[in-house]
């Protein structure tokens, strides 16, 4: 969140199975994740929740990684999940690809009188559907990244009673890049600013679906143990917006044991009742 959404090119820990599943092959290590979001909650209580949980593990030359998503509103009537398993391969240093398997759900409480009373949902309160996401990770020259991802790539209906047009799950395309400063670190003249460029990187990304969106971010690497990151982002066709966005990171190494905790908000434009989300994420790798 706090690069602006620009991370198919990044993908560098656990919760790369939500952007780009080639960056599984990167982590190189054991990684679990927790991710809770709390969306458009502005100063009150969040209008969506959303909670993942990600793991990765490296097998021999690429990695495995698993994920799970559920987003529901504040009141509980609305529920959708997303479940997925993927792999990713080193195919030389340079090149890495991924795939995953998903399976998506979408329910809604059966007991709310409004949900009941609606004839779009002609009774059936839960509809689940298998998709497929795939992705590549270049590396054309060390500290410069280019990554694709593709998500639901095999239609997936979740329509509630048949219809002319299916309720599908989106088709999205990302593609992105990304600059590691480190590559420039050693044209700095202060010693502590060459210390910040070698932890810092910046990256940019478009995404096509049922709109395009355009998110650019960096990270700063105040110390081994500490990032500051800042993005932008702007979406244009269906739910046209634009979004600030902000976080910082904290890194521990015990033991060879990282953990990593990870702050983020962005603020979307004024013209949007409540217009800020929130996201705390923990991860341990080993």
């Amino acid at each position: 969140m706090a690069l602006g959404g620009a991370f198919t090119a990044v993908a560098d820990d656990a919760t790369t199975i939500a952007y780009n599943p080639a960056g599984i092959a990167l982590t190189g290590r054991r990684e679990v994740g927790l991710t809770r979001s709390a969306l458009f909650s502005g100063i009150s209580e969040p209008l969506i929740v959303q909670d993942a949980v990600f793991a990765v593990s490296s097998l021999g030359p690429g990695g495995i990684g698993i994920g799970f998503v559920s987003q529901s509103d504040a009141a509980g009537v609305y529920r959708e999940t997303a479940a997925s398993i993927g792999y990713a391969h080193r195919i030389a240093e340079f090149v890495k690809i991924g795939a995953q398997l998903k399976h998506l759900r979408v329910g809604l409480d059966s007991t709310n009188a409004d949900v009941v009373e609606n004839p779009y949902f002609g009774a059936v309160y839960d509809v689940s559907a298998m998709t497929l996401d795939a992705g590549v990770l270049l590396v054309p020259v060390q500290g410069v990244a280019v990554g694709i991802s593709a998500q639901n790539l095999v239609p997936a209906d979740l329509s509630f009673q048949e219809a002319e047009e299916p309720d599908e799950a989106p088709q999205i395309v990302r593609v992105g890049a990304s600059l590691r400063l480190s590559r420039i670190a050693e044209s700095a003249e202060q010693e502590a600013l060459r210390g910040v460029l070698s932890r810092s990187l910046v990256a940019a990304e478009v995404a096509a679906g049922d709109g395009t969106t355009v998110g650019v971010g960096a990270e700063v690497g105040l110390s081994d143990s500490l990032v500051a990151r800042i993005g932008y982002r702007t979406a244009s066709g269906v739910g046209s917006v634009s979004a600030v966005t902000a976080g910082v990171g904290l890194r521990l190494d015990v033991a060879g044991i990282e953990a990593h905790l990870d702050l983020a908000i962005e603020v979307l434009d004024a013209a949007v009742k409540d217009n800020t989300s929130q996201r705390l994420s923990v991860r341990v790798s080993f």
